[in-house]
């Protein structure tokens, strides 16, 4: 099974595309660390208490001023 996904997914001899001479801006490593750090519980609840509350439900049901008044922040 696994040889099969090999086949279907790999690139045989593809040879990409290059710009020579163009060098693309990229973020710095400490920027970087923090894409993939976790959400702070303080930093969740600031998100949910600056939105206004009464727009459109999330797919639980319910929109965020009845995750204030509830508490689950």
């Amino acid at each position: 099974m696994t040889r099969q996904f090999q086949q279907v997914f790999s690139e045989s001899k593809f040879t990409r595309p290059c710009l020579p001479g163009v060098e693309f801006k990229q973020i710095s490593q400490v920027d970087s660390s923090f894409l993939i750090t976790p959400f702070l519980e303080l930093e969740i609840k600031a998100a949910v208490w600056s939105c206004d509350g009464d727009k459109s439900l999330g797919p639980d049901g319910f929109n965020f001023q009845f995750s204030r008044r509830v508490g689950n922040f």
